[in-house]
């Protein structure tokens, strides 16, 4: 991230460095004290402009429609055409087409970090810090979570801002942990206290999960379903938590099968098998019926939930297919088993270089992520945009949306300050694709090692494919990150 001395000078040698190269865009004075004000001032001079916004389908896509995309093009004349591109994995898929079509079609739009590489490889990501120096302000970007404040740099330059606070947490149902009769039948069953899930590591979580399973019958469960995204963000994290690499940083040999990927593997397993039987593949509406709907003791999932377990907002009709929660007042929150989390997928905004209005696009993109904007935008209650500002954490109006909306932003960013990311890396959804065959081998009854062997064997051929030294030099990028590796804590 830009320090504070490298952005003040940015502005006085950005003037020198255009006319010396002799680049023609036309800067005019900036106006304006906040980021927000200077983008909508400077952006007025393109109304009359159409933005074409790549963002992901369904509730993410809900901000921009009927929010921030109309407000803008009352504030400024231009308006934001939303290209919806489908689930995460199709996002990726479409803007790398887009790239090699190069038809311009798309402006700006949503990136996750775990794509950065393969997109910087197509060449399809503009670099940023002409911009930011031009029109930015530099608190904004010490409002960061410190997670999130290197995000958007690769290779020493600029390529996103981040937008979205996508921690995995863990919620439970207080009034199930604080009751007598569940307390004393778990310490008959177990031998025990049944405990507090704040402090919980592996043995616990897995004792809590399969105790509230077998007490709440047929259709009660101790876990609220996985899809894949979830699957292999805790994957992820108890690979690393329990002292394991994704890649011997020498060799690029894959590490999954070693002994910390096969006990991370082995416990998502025994708690998987305190889940419904209709774990999810892609969809995570499984997962919110079932906690929303008072089926299950613990759901593990992005920030979303926390907003509408307290039936925040639910009454919107953009959120119209969401299960009528059950659970009001009696969501706890706490971070995975042993003090951990994991930034599973996350996005950030960033200019696609085949854009014909790159300035224009970038003003958006500054408005849409600033301070009082951004605030807007993570408490929508039909929206899945999550906190990523110490500003949204510290907000009065945040804290006073539920109750116990202040333990739940406290949590998030104490989730922050633990959190792993996702492996970003080239070639890095491949990776996560072989995780998925692997999935799916061991349900078909192959055995979990074997599983993991074969999927380090599917590795180390993507892995070849991409070019070793290429990944190397990826991975190290990578292993650099604040979140690449534990900071805290050890094997649990």
């Amino acid at each position: 991230m830009l320090t504070r001395r490298q952005f003040l000078l940015g502005g006085s040698l950005l003037l020198a460095s255009l006319a010396e190269s002799g680049c023609q865009r036309r800067w005019l004075p900036v106006q304006g004290a906040t980021s927000a004000e200077r983008a909508i001032k400077a952006a007025r001079r393109f109304a009359g402009t159409t933005l074409r916004v790549g963002w992901e389908s369904g509730p993410q896509a809900q901000d921009l429609l009927h929010l921030s995309g109309p407000l803008w093009e009352h504030l400024t004349g231009i308006k934001i055409d939303v290209v919806e591109l489908g689930l995460p994995s199709d996002e990726l898929r479409r803007l790398k087409a887009e790239q090699r079509a190069a038809t311009g079609a798309l402006d700006c739009g949503s990136v996750a970090p775990s794509w950065v590489p393969d997109l910087l490889a197509d060449g399809a990501l503009e670099p940023l810090d002409d911009f930011i120096a031009r029109y930015g302000v530099a608190a904004d970007f010490d409002d960061y979570l410190p997670i999130y404040r290197t995000l958007g740099i690769w290779n020493g330059r600029t390529y996103g801002l981040f937008d979205d606070g996508d921690e995995l947490i863990l919620y439970y149902r207080k009034d199930l942990f604080e009751a007598s009769a569940n307390k004393r039948a778990f310490s008959a069953m177990f031998g025990r206290p049944l405990g507090d899930p704040r402090t919980y590591d592996w043995p616990q979580l897995l004792d809590a999960t399969r105790f509230f399973t077998h007490r709440g019958g047929p259709d009660f469960y101790g876990m609220a379903p996985f899809n894949l995204d979830q699957t292999w963000g805790w994957f992820q994290a108890y690979l690393r938590v329990n002292g394991g690499r994704f890649f011997d940083p020498e060799t690029m040999k894959p590490e999954v099968n070693s002994p910390a990927g096969r006990r991370a593997l082995e416990n998502l397993l025994a708690l998987q098998a305190t889940m419904p039987p209709w774990v999810g593949e892609v969809s995570f509406d499984p997962s919110l019926a079932t906690y929303l709907s008072g089926r299950s003791a613990m759901a593990g999932f992005w920030p979303p939930l926390g907003r509408w377990a307290e039936r925040y907002g639910t009454s919107s009709p953009m959120v119209e297919g969401l299960p009528i929660t059950q659970v009001v007042g009696r969501t706890g929150y706490a971070l995975l088993p042993g003090g951990h989390s994991e930034v599973a997928v996350g996005y950030m905004l960033s200019l696609f270089s085949h854009s014909r209005h790159q300035e224009a696009a970038y003003l958006f993109l500054q408005w849409l992520n600033s301070p009082d904007v951004s605030l807007r935008r993570v408490m929508l209650p039909y929206s899945l945009r999550d906190p990523f500002r110490q500003s949204h954490i510290r907000s009065k109006r945040y804290r006073a949306l539920w109750p116990t909306a202040p333990a739940y932003l406290d949590t998030l960013q104490e989730a922050a300050e633990v959190a792993l990311l996702d492996l970003a890396i080239l070639g890095a959804d491949d990776y996560e694709n072989a995780f998925s065959l692997a999935l799916t081998n061991i349900r078909l009854g192959m055995a979990p090692a074997e599983a993991l062997d074969r999927m380090a064997v599917a590795w180390d051929d993507i892995t070849r494919r991409v070019g070793r030294d290429r990944q190397k030099a990826a991975y190290a990028q990578f292993l650099a990150r604040p979140g690449a590796m534990p900071r805290r804590g050890g094997a649990s």
